[in-house]
């Protein structure tokens, strides 16, 4: 079990590199509420350094990107 979660999270971080930077539980709670995206916003600061939040529409659309 643990081996195959290990491979799961290591394929991940090697399609997108900044994943390398969280803990694997911090990774597994961004991958587990993709559809969500407004709980993901708290990992940001992990993932882009001078990304503080996002700014959304109503419908969740992406309006902007906030930075200190």
């Amino acid at each position: 079990m643990q081996k195959g979660l290990k491979d799961y999270l290591e394929r991940k971080c090697a399609f997108f590199c900044r994943f390398y930077f969280l803990s694997n539980d911090d990774l597994l709670e961004i991958l587990s509420e993709t559809k969500e995206i407004r709980k993901v916003r708290a990992h940001l600061c992990k993932v882009f350094e001078g990304v503080t939040d996002l700014d959304f529409q109503p419908d969740d659309t992406l309006w902007g990107v906030i930075s200190p």
